[in-house]
């Protein structure tokens, strides 16, 4: 363990002991506050060491540009069909407002 890790284990501590229910003068860091501390660092650090692209194809940037292509066309009739729709929706109004 690192001593980032134990200062974060401290903290985790210091906040477990911070939030029981008593008064403040008598709340006190005990040893089950750090070993609770400690393995929820533990336990992170374990999660932070997985990894979210294991077992996937590598991507060339090939595929990057034709994503991007792909993605602004895509973007563009996202955007484009219900500005439309509102330009249409707006010239409505306007006309039935003028008659």
């Amino acid at each position: 363990m690192s001593g980032g890790d134990i200062q974060n284990a401290v903290l985790k501590a210091a906040l477990a002991a911070a939030a029981e229910p008593m008064p403040d003068s008598s709340k006190r860091i005990h040893q089950h506050h750090f070993d609770a501390g400690i393995e929820e660092v533990i336990a992170s650090k374990r999660v932070m060491q997985q990894s979210l692209f294991a077992g996937q194809a590598v991507v060339t940037p090939e595929a990057n540009v034709t994503r991007a292509i792909t993605s602004h066309a895509s973007q563009l009739l996202a955007y484009g069909l219900p500005g439309a729709a509102l330009l249409v929706a707006l010239i409505a109004l306007a006309v039935a407002l003028l008659k």
